[in-house]
Formats: C-alpha cells, sequence, structure tokens
C-alpha cells in the first residue's frame, strides 16, 4: 500500500476538507429534495484515500493471485471498511449535535440513516478487522481467507 499523506494540524484538515465542502454545498437542496446521492462528489472523494488503495491491491491480487497479494487485497478493503464504518456513525451522530432536537423527529426519518450506520458494521464486526490489520501491519500474520476480512 502507498503511504497516505498525514494532516499536520486542524488548519490544514479544514483547508482540505474546505474545496470538497464547498462542492458538497452545491445542489444540496435539490438533491435532498429528490433523495438523490451526490454521486459526483462521492466519485471525487473516493478517488484517493483507503478506498483508492484498496481498489488497486484487488486489481493487483486479481491480476497475480498469491498468498502475499491475497492478504495485502483483504488487509487494504478491511481499512477502507472500519474507516467507512467509523465516518459513517460519526456523520450520522454530526447530523443530529448540528440539526438540533428537531432532527430527532419520526417524520424525518434521519435516525435511520444514524441506526443503519451503526447497525452495519455489527453485521461484519470491525473489531476484527481492526486485530487483523494489526497482526498484519505489526508481524506479517496473514488474515484468514474466509472472505470475512
Amino acid at each position: 500500500m502507498s503511504a497516505a499523506h498525514i494532516i499536520a494540524d486542524d488548519a490544514e484538515a479544514l483547508a482540505v476538507a474546505a474545496e470538497p465542502a464547498a462542492d458538497f454545498r452545491q445542489g444540496a437542496t435539490g438533491r435532498d429534495a429528490q433523495r438523490r446521492l451526490p454521486r459526483a462528489e462521492l466519485e471525487r472523494l473516493s478517488a484517493s484515500g483507503l478506498f483508492a488503495a484498496a481498489v488497486r491491491s484487488l486489481d493487483a491480487a486479481r491480476g497475480d493471485l498469491t498468498d502475499d497479494s491475497a492478504a495485502d487485497a483483504s488487509i487494504a478493503v478491511a481499512a477502507a471498511k472500519v474507516m467507512a464504518g467509523e465516518a459513517a456513525v460519526e456523520v450520522g451522530s454530526a447530523l443530529f449535535e448540528v440539526s438540533g432536537t428537531r432532527s430527532a423527529l419520526g417524520s424525518l426519518g434521519l435516525y435511520r440513516r444514524w441506526r443503519d450506520a451503526r447497525t452495519h458494521p455489527l453485521h461484519d464486526p470491525a473489531r476484527w478487522e481492526v486485530q487483523h490489520i494489526g497482526r498484519y501491519v505489526l508481524n506479517g500474520t496473514r488474515p484468514p481467507r474466509h472472505g470475512l476480512v
């Protein structure tokens, strides 16, 4: 896997997030009213980071499947899944914090987003994936090849 850029401080994090956030805001009202996903923004954000590393690892394993390439792909996908699950719960929780008490109204259905984000990782526990990632990174122990990591 390629090394990720580490954001040094809050100011850099805000600068990195500013452009995608501005793009995301454009047309948000229309998308929300029509319940459309912000596909262009999602594709742009997924073009880098863990998702891209997972895709590259999967492509490499598909081209030359060995125990090592399967382990690399499994770990890259697990890392992306763990971070996506954590981000989904965090964003869902922040939605309620920012929106105030009215966001909990059943008529809005926002609680479903948080519930779904929280429930999904329970079906495929991230805590196991984190353990496999740690074992692989720290001492080279390959994850099991059973499709769950």
